[in-house]
């Protein structure tokens, strides 16, 4: 008789609402650990598209940072030391060194065509783009004397022209300068042992001559470039004006300076830049060697906004919420309608509810974001509204379950497709379902 009793109230007390809630939540604690799974095999499949991405770049011209031209001029430095002599005695002993310095334009005008193009590999796609950048402007001629260097001193035949880019690979035409009405051509320069071309240097021009009618330097240049990514400029000159259009509809403005004008529409982008030499930190002449100018760098970003991996990344985070409220659904039928839902089957929908962000990672690889969510949202609550016609055996009840899922999965979808405004619809949605389910749980015996 005492078993029998015991038996009845260890049954009674696991068919408490209280006790089945807590085992509820339980699992849906546990359904966590194949979310983290399924989050970790979009960090996977994302790392994956940004090697693959850096494979087209590699090969097709990855992203370019360009400025110049830059005016390079020899000079002489005359360096005392002390030596030994025959005698034993200590002697003064000039030697002759050849220094270089550098000279930034006056003004430096640079217009600049972008054709972009998403490029495909297999299932995945990133954004390619053909430049043609043309280059104007003038230098003042170079104030030695202000530098305490004589004229006398300064090879004005050994001047050069560089261009500084971070891509050689990405030219498509031969380089060629206008300079004082001259035209000439640029060669690479090899950087220490690893061969990393960094650097375009023209033939020697000889401004003897030209120096002495003590006009400014004019010069023209146009490059054309492959790339990916980014376009990248650096307003080296006293006065930078920069112009920019292109196709492409979805540019992110980046670097040390924003446009001062920019108009983006579904045609493409047009954008202006003028930047003064106050307006960065560094000086338009250099003895010796040119700084890192990396960090002053500007330019425009070719991105696709649609981005499926981040797009699944932002849709699991609401995984745990979206079982919870599921799993809440069917609670609050069981209880209102006192019916009887096994953890089993509870485990059985929260598996099929996990399977959802499976799908819609493998299908977002093939298709458009939205077409992979309806589809696999549809699939999810057709598979779970018919198992719970099992359980629940009323049609009613299964509408209701399908309608309440189909309107939790658009919400989320609604959420994830906002940026600005996530957080606020969000805890407005929130604020709603709690207030639902407060009315409705408000003649629950929690006792029982």
């Amino acid at each position: 008789m005492k078993i029998e009793e015991k038996t009845s109230e260890k049954s009674s007390f696991m068919n408490s609402t209280s006790v089945q809630l807590g085992l509820i939540v339980l699992l849906v604690l546990l359904l966590m650990i194949p979310l983290e799974y399924v989050k970790y095999l979009t960090y996977e499949r994302q790392e994956r598209e940004k090697e693959v991405m850096q494979e087209m770049a590699d090969k097709w011209g990855g992203e370019v940072v360009v400025y110049g031209p830059i005016l390079n001029i020899p000079y002489k430095k005359y360096v005392k030391s002390k030596r030994k002599n025959e005698e034993g005695n200590y002697e003064t002993v000039t030697t002759t060194e050849t220094h270089q310095a550098y000279f930034l334009p006056n003004q430096l005008k640079m217009h600049s065509k972008v054709k972009a193009s998403n490029k495909n590999r297999g299932i995945y796609e990133a954004v390619v783009y053909k430049s043609d950048l043309n280059f104007s402007g003038d230098f003042k001629v170079p104030d030695f004397a202000s530098m305490k260097i004589k004229t006398e001193d300064v090879l004005w035949s050994e001047a050069k022209l560089i261009v500084k880019t971070s891509s050689l690979k990405s030219i498509r035409d031969e380089m060629k300068i206008k300079f004082e009405n001259k035209n000439y051509t640029f060669q690479p320069i090899y950087v220490g042992g690893h061969n990393k071309l960094k650097s375009l240097q023209s033939k020697e021009i000889n401004l003897t001559e030209v120096i002495k009618k003590q006009k400014n330097l004019n010069f023209k240049m146009d490059l054309s470039y492959n790339g990916s990514q980014a376009l990248q400029m650096l307003p080296i000159g006293k006065t930078s004006t920069f112009s920019m259009e292109s196709n492409w509809k979805d540019p992110s403005f980046s670097g040390e300076y924003l446009p001062m004008d920019k108009t983006v529409s579904e045609k493409g982008f047009k954008a202006n830049w003028k930047i003064l030499d106050f307006n960065r930190p560094f000086p338009q002449s250099f003895l010796g060697g040119l700084p890192n100018f990396d960090e002053y760098t500007f330019g425009v970003n070719f991105i696709n906004t649609i981005d499926q991996y981040q797009q699944n990344e932002r849709s699991s985070k609401y995984g745990l919420l979206v079982i919870g409220l599921t799993f809440l659904t069917f609670f609050m039928i069981q209880v209102v309608n006192k019916l009887k839902i096994h953890i089993i089957e509870y485990t059985m929908i929260g598996a099929a509810m996990v399977l959802f962000y499976t799908l819609l990672l493998s299908i977002t690889e093939h298709l458009s974001f939205s077409t992979a969510y309806l589809i696999s949202a549809s699939a999810v609550i057709i598979l779970v509204s018919l198992y719970s016609y099992s359980l629940l055996k009323q049609k009613k009840l299964l509408f209701f379950v399908a309608a309440t899922m189909s309107l939790l999965y658009a919400y989320i979808y609604v959420i994830i497709q906002m940026e600005n405004y996530a957080l606020l619809s969000g805890s407005v949605g929130l604020f709603i379902i709690l207030s639902i389910i407060m009315y409705f749980s408000r003649k629950i015996d929690w006792q029982k």
